[in-house]
Parts: structure tokens; C-alpha cells; sequence
């Protein structure tokens, strides 16, 4: 007993030490550049769907596009230079930011920025202190910059965020920090439709506040390396999940009027069949592996998920969140023109730019860096508001937008162009001709030959993603030294692409069955993350040299069974080996999978199937894999 304490106490200690090595408790220069990069990926990648949440303050469809571009300057201007101290660094996103900046969420967020950034450029790394400091002060220089601040945009949702970060302090982890923030922003988030009229009759939340989360999300990706663990349900801002399927696989709003409301019922038709029918072929995979209560558990869920999105509810949702769309984007503009402009050494204080401004137009954004002054503002007369601007000082740019006409153009968009399918693939890592047949079976998944040493290339990669028919995909690298490959060709692609961290073929399919096609990509992510937690995996091979594998001497010629790189077992007898090493880890398991290599025999895999059964009483499958270098890849379920 005595020595069980003293294990528990050292565990204690040893696991509070390893987790204090592992926290994320300040910023350097590098990791800022991730930050802004991954924050860029994130926005850009919902910049669709920003679009379409843009009802405020006019429905003008482009407020993702403004804050993904005001992104991507700061990014070009991060690539040409590799070494920063922290003060060029902070000079060169905050000069990027104003000058790229566009649009109200665009400006609006570079003076987040500019705020920011006035915290950190004297300090030699972003602390804890530093970085809830340099919330505060982009939060105060975002309201400061906005006229007349207007509750339940990307304002409240900055004040949120910056709230939060303060109640949480005390926490040393800034990831765990970021995590709340977040959780916390998307609740304020959902709050906005009850904040701003114009949202509530919309249906929709603030497209700039979604933006921001978006922003904050890629920011705490990059500080845990691209984790791909979800933080928060991001996708389900603007409506049901049923139309959030339908937005994601065919445009948002169909055909036009009243002709989008039975476009959308008969795509539910239509998704509804197409989903029983799926689930029926699933459930009966499933059902098939073994009359057991994992099997019958496993089809239950796909009922049950199948159910949720199909509830009448959904649809009934949906139709009224079409119409009240409908009705807001329909209305024109009161103003005709979008100005921006960009003036030097401007003596007026900020203060009264924004009285006179006021005085011909609305939205009105001023923004300040050095002896750069950024204005933007919607007006209804253009030569009243180039007279304004030019009465401020020297004007170096200066762009007016038709209103009007991007409205109409965003209609005509999303109301008569059927929009573009964008369903789900799975482009699959594989090696051998068994594993070939068996991921192509599979509908919607598209397999890229590894060769012999299971490592395809970047370019590999990159020029199978772009020839494949979709927007969405999935990749399972199947093979941990294909991981960093797949993330790189991912970070390249201008699809939208997830890498799921499958180690090999066998577990990439076992995921694989709870994929659909026609689901989203988030929700087959979300699907196929969990079941990969439930699948335990080895491989079984021959030691081509001598060498070491969890502190035991391996010989060369001897038969392991590796996991992770953990040794399960090693000898000379091939199915002792295997046994051996299953009753190491099958705990609770109920099937076993053995993918046979080309070096096996069918007989001999049948034979040590026969083997399992009279020693371990589990229900056992059979397949040929074809895989050189490994006699079985083992699945445990």
C-alpha cells in the first residue's frame, strides 16, 4: 500500500512536470509570423461563408473577401523577410494592415491590429501580461476608429474576447487561455441577431464577428502546431444543420425567389434518400464484421447522427431562415458609394474627421498610423464625399464602390447561378494492390500509390489534390512520415484541405467507414477524428539491421510487431509473435483485422486466423493488403 502512494505521488509530480514543459507561456518572433499565417488560412477559408452571413450594414456580400485580403497583405509583406526583432515585425503588421486593410470588418480589424501590435513592438517576447495588454489596446483602438460603435458586430465580439482573456489570467497556458477566449467569442458571438435588428430580421450573426473568431482560431492553431482538435462548432453560425449541408454542397440559395425554397425541399428530398440508402449499405458493413454489441453499438450511431440531421425541425428552420435572407438581401442600400481613402500628414484630429465625414456619409472608419490616415464611409453623393476628402489634407489614394451595383451582383450570385457542388473526397495514402482494391470500393475516395517506401512527395501530393473533382477533401497519410508531406501540400492548396493523423493503411480504413460523402467536411472530420480514438493498430515485420526499439536489442532477421514505434513482441515464430502482441493491447476489444502482406499466403493468414480464434475467442477478418516490407497490419476494435 505504502508503495502504491509513493507511485502515485512521483506519477503526480512527473505528469505536472512533463505538462509544464509542454505549455505554450510566451510569444517569439517566429511563432508570431505562424500566427498571422494560420490566421490568413483560417479566414480565407471561410470567406464564402462570411459572404453570405453579410447583411450588415449593407448586404453587400463581402466581408469575407475584405478581411481575408486585409490578411493577405500583412502575409506578402511577412515573406519578404526571414529574421524580425519584434518591433519590425509589429511595424510591418500594423503598416500592412492599414494599408491592406478593406471594407468595414477590414479596417475595423487592422486597427484591432494596430493597437495590438503599439503593445508589443518595444518588448523582446509576448508574455502573458504583454498579450492580454495588447488585446485591451487593439479592442480600445478598434471602437476608437468607428464613428458611432454600434453593439453586436466584430466590436462586441473583440470586447468578449478581450473580457474573457482577463477572467483567465490566471491561467499559465496561453493555448488553455486562447480555448476559453474563443468558446467565449463564439457564445457573444450567437448573442449578436439579439443585439442589432438588422441581424435578428436576417436570421444571421454578424459576419465581421465570425470573421474574428475565424481569426482567433488560426491564431491558436498555429501556437499548437495545426492541432487538429476542434475547438468550437464554427460552422454552424448562420442556420440548421440541414442547411447548413445543403449551403455547403450547392451554392447557398438555388435558383432565385420562391424557386430556392423548392430547390432547397427537394435537395432535402433528395439528401434524406441518398443518406438512408447509405446508411442502410454502412450498417450492414458494419453488422457484417460480427453479431456482436460493438457492431449493433456502431450502427446505432450512424442512426442516431443521421437522425439529428433530419429532424423536421431542421427543415422547418431552414425554409424560414431561406425567406428572411431572402427579404434582407433584397433590400438596396441606402447609400450608392464606398469610400476609402488614404491621406498623409493629415492636422485635423481624429475626432473632428469623423464629424465632418458624419456629416455626408455613414459607417464612417478612421484610422491612424504615423502621418497615414485611412477613412472609409458609405455616402449617397460622390462629389460631396470627394470634397470632403480632400478638404483633410493631401489625399495619396483614394477608390469609391458602387454600392448599388455590387449589391445587385451579389444577388444576381446567389439568387440566379446555381452555385458549384462541392461535396467531400477522401484521398487515401496506400501501398499495395489489396489495400488499392479495398480504399477504391470506398465512394468518394481517390488513392495515391506511395511505392515501396510508402512517402510520396509534396508535388505528388499537390498535383493530386488539384485533379481531384472537389473543393473538400480529406487526407489520410496512413503512414506518420507522410504526415509533414500531406500538411505542406495541404498549407499549398487553395482547396480546403484536412489532414487526419492515421499511422497506417488498416486504421485509415477502419475510419473510413464512417465516412460519407455527403456530409460536410467538418462533420466527416469530426466522425472520422473520434472513431480513430476507439482503433488500436501494429504492424508485423522483419528487422532488416540491428537496432534498438524501446530499450530491447533487435537482431537483424527478427519478426517484430511495432505499434508507434513501441515494441509489442519479437521472435522467429511468426503467429506467436502476433498472439503475443494482441494480448497485449485488445483489453475490451471485440474483432481483429489482419491485412495480410505479399509475402504471406492466403492459406497461412486463414491458418493464423484459425489460431486466434481457438486462443482468444475473438471474432477475427481476413484481407489480403498486398503490402511489401510488412507480413500483417493488425487492427483491434
Amino acid at each position: 500500500m505504502l508503495l502504491a502512494y509513493f507511485f502515485l505521488f512521483f506519477r503526480t509530480k512527473f505528469s505536472a512536470i512533463i505538462a509544464h514543459w509542454t505549455m505554450i507561456t510566451s510569444i517569439d518572433t517566429t511563432q508570431l509570423v505562424e500566427i498571422f499565417k494560420s490566421a490568413e488560412k483560417a479566414v480565407n477559408a471561410k470567406k464564402e461563408l462570411l459572404n453570405n452571413l453579410n447583411v450588415y450594414p449593407v448586404p453587400d456580400g463581402d466581408t469575407g473577401t475584405n478581411m481575408s485580403l486585409t490578411l493577405k497583405e500583412i502575409v506578402k509583406n511577412l515573406d519578404s523577410k526571414k529574421d524580425y526583432s519584434l518591433k519590425e515585425l509589429s511595424e510591418i503588421i500594423a503598416e500592412s494592415s492599414l494599408m491592406g486593410g478593406r471594407g468595414n470588418s477590414g479596417v475595423i480589424l487592422s486597427q484591432f491590429l494596430g493597437g495590438f501590435c503599439d503593445t508589443i513592438k518595444d518588448k523582446k517576447i509576448i508574455d502573458k501580461e504583454t498579450l492580454l495588454q495588447s488585446f485591451r489596446n487593439g479592442t480600445k483602438e478598434a471602437y476608437a476608429s468607428v464613428s458611432e460603435p454600434v453593439e453586436g458586430t466584430i466590436l462586441t465580439v473583440m470586447k468578449s474576447a478581450t473580457e474573457e482573456f482577463d477572467t483567465k489570467k490566471e491561467y499559465a497556458d496561453l493555448t488553455r487561455i486562447l480555448k476559453s477566449v474563443i468558446n467565449r467569442s463564439q457564445i457573444t458571438l450567437k448573442q449578436t441577431p439579439d443585439m442589432l435588428p438588422k441581424l435578428k430580421e436576417a436570421g444571421v450573426v454578424d459576419a465581421g464577428g465570425a470573421g474574428f473568431i475565424y481569426f482567433l482560431e488560426g491564431f491558436y492553431r498555429a501556437l499548437t502546431e495545426n492541432n487538429i482538435e476542434g475547438i468550437t462548432g464554427t460552422d454552424d453560425y448562420s442556420s440548421p444543420p440541414l442547411a447548413r449541408i445543403w449551403e455547403e454542397t450547392s451554392g447557398v440559395f438555388g435558383m432565385g425567389g420562391l424557386r430556392s425554397i423548392l430547390d432547397f425541399n427537394l435537395k432535402a428530398i433528395k439528401f434524406t434518400f441518398g443518406n438512408t440508402w447509405w446508411l442502410f449499405k454502412k450498417a450492414w458493413g458494419v453488422m457484417k464484421m460480427g453479431w456482436n454489441l460493438i457492431a449493433f453499438k456502431k450502427a446505432f450511431r450512424l442512426v442516431k447522427n443521421l437522425y439529428e440531421q433530419l429532424k423536421w425541425q431542421n427543415i422547418k428552420e431552414t425554409n424560414f431562415s431561406i425567406l428572411k435572407l431572402l427579404n434582407a438581401w433584397q433590400k438596396t442600400p441606402e447609400e450608392k458609394y464606398c469610400a476609402e481613402a488614404i491621406l498623409s500628414n493629415v492636422k485635423v484630429p481624429i475626432k473632428d474627421i469623423k464629424a465632418m465625414i458624419s456629416k455626408v456619409g455613414s459607417s464612417v472608419i478612421v484610422a491612424q498610423k504615423g502621418s497615414i490616415t485611412k477613412i472609409h464611409f458609405h455616402a449617397k453623393n460622390k462629389n460631396e464625399a470627394e470634397e470632403a476628402i480632400h478638404s483633410l489634407g493631401k489625399v495619396k489614394t483614394v477608390k469609391f464602390d458602387d454600392l448599388h451595383k455590387q449589391h445587385k451582383e451579389f444577388i444576381g450570385k446567389k439568387l440566379e447561378t446555381k452555385g458549384e457542388e462541392k461535396d467531400t473526397k477522401v484521398l487515401a495514402i496506400i501501398n499495395g494492390d489489396g489495400f488499392s482494391r479495398i480504399y477504391t470500393s470506398f465512394e468518394g475516395i481517390t488513392s495515391l500509390n506511395g511505392g515501396k517506401t510508402m512517402n510520396p512527395s509534396v508535388a505528388d501530393l499537390e498535383k493530386k489534390l488539384a485533379a481531384m473533382n472537389s473543393s473538400n477533401i480529406i487526407i489520410l497519410p496512413n503512414n506518420k512520415n507522410v504526415f509533414l508531406a500531406a500538411k505542406n501540400a495541404a498549407d499549398k492548396s487553395e482547396k480546403n484541405v484536412t489532414v487526419l493523423p492515421t499511422i497506417d493503411q488498416a486504421q485509415g480504413l477502419s475510419a473510413l467507414l464512417n465516412f460519407n460523402p455527403l456530409s460536410t467536411i467538418t462533420q466527416n472530420t469530426d466522425m472520422i477524428s473520434n472513431s480513430l480514438k476507439l482503433i488500436k493498430t501494429f504492424s508485423v515485420t522483419k528487422s532488416t539491421r540491428k537496432t534498438s526499439i524501446s530499450g530491447q536489442n533487435i537482431d537483424k532477421g527478427e519478426i517484430i510487431a511495432i505499434s508507434e514505434n513501441r515494441l509489442l513482441s519479437r521472435g522467429k515464430d511468426l503467429n506467436k509473435i502476433i498472439i503475443n502482441a494482441i494480448e497485449k493491447i485488445k483489453n475490451s476489444s471485440q474483432l481483429i483485422s489482419l491485412y495480410f502482406g505479399e509475402d504471406v499466403s492466403k492459406e497461412e493468414a486463414f491458418q493464423l486466423r484459425r489460431n486466434l480464434w481457438e486462443k482468444l475467442h475473438i471474432e477475427v477478418q481476413v484481407h489480403d493488403g498486398g503490402q511489401p516490407h510488412y507480413y500483417y497490419i493488425v487492427t483491434l476494435e
